[in-house]
């Protein structure tokens, strides 16, 4: 079994824990927090277990675990394009993320899980491990867009639908461009914190983020093509 094959196959079991937990809560979803937990907790581990296995396994695949000094402008780079990007979408409430928690306990939920530890998961089987074995099979561009519609896949209950799949392409041009997870770890971190941490960002103002979005992806894209010329990272 090759990389490609075993990634594919972890994804598939991601979808089946999301399948199987809706099943579980049923059609207005879960009414006790421990299903409620086990059930927004299960899916993302399959993700961690399967890349972890695969990036051992498969050793030179994963770019970049350990962060390299070219990569550390990319990462502030990574940080300003997901807060941003964050800030302009607007607020996600943390009564949202999870609704059968008191108070202080939907915000550490919404700080520790969805702002620190989903981003970290997710970047290290999409960017990490995904899009580096398509890459292997087709080109790092293709590989870019095939695993940014794979995330905005596993997206689909957010809204709107087409910002996902953009989001994940351009986490994709920092992984690649910097040849490292980290930069994209960053920006999906500053992401999902400026969602849930941000000022309340209205209006006008929230119009601008797909602008905003595509305009990042293109800076990020002209960075891949760029470290192809000169090297990994600035």
């Amino acid at each position: 079994m090759n990389a490609l094959e075993a990634a594919l196959l972890v994804l598939a079991a991601f979808f089946g824990a999301q399948w199987l937990a809706l099943r579980v809560a049923g059609p207005e979803g879960p009414r006790a927090w421990p299903v409620w937990l086990a059930g927004s907790v299960a899916p993302p581990l399959v993700l961690l277990a399967g890349g972890l296995v695969i990036a051992r396994r498969f050793r030179p695949l994963v770019p970049g675990l350990r962060p390299a000094e070219s990569a550390k402008r990319w990462i502030g780079a990574g940080a300003c394009f997901g807060l941003t990007g964050g800030l302009l979408v607007g607020p996600t409430e943390p009564r949202d993320l999870a609704p059968l928690l008191g108070l202080w306990a939907q915000v550490a939920w919404a700080v520790v899980w969805v702002g620190l530890c989903a981003p970290l998961v997710e970047e290290l089987f999409f960017r990490g491990v995904l899009q580096p074995s398509i890459a292997r099979w087709l080109n790092t561009p293709l590989a870019v867009v095939l695993a940014g519609l794979a995330f905005g896949v596993t997206h689909l209950g957010l809204q709107p639908l087409w910002l996902w799949p953009l989001l994940g392409v351009g986490l994709g041009c920092l992984a690649a461009g910097s040849r490292s997870l980290w930069p994209a770890v960053a920006a999906h971190a500053g992401w999902n914190l400026a969602t849930v941490l941000g000022s309340q960002v209205h209006g006008p103002l929230s119009m601008l983020a797909g602008l905003w979005l595509m305009g990042g992806v293109v800076c990020a894209i002209t960075a891949v093509l760029a470290a192809r010329r000169e090297g990994p990272g600035p």
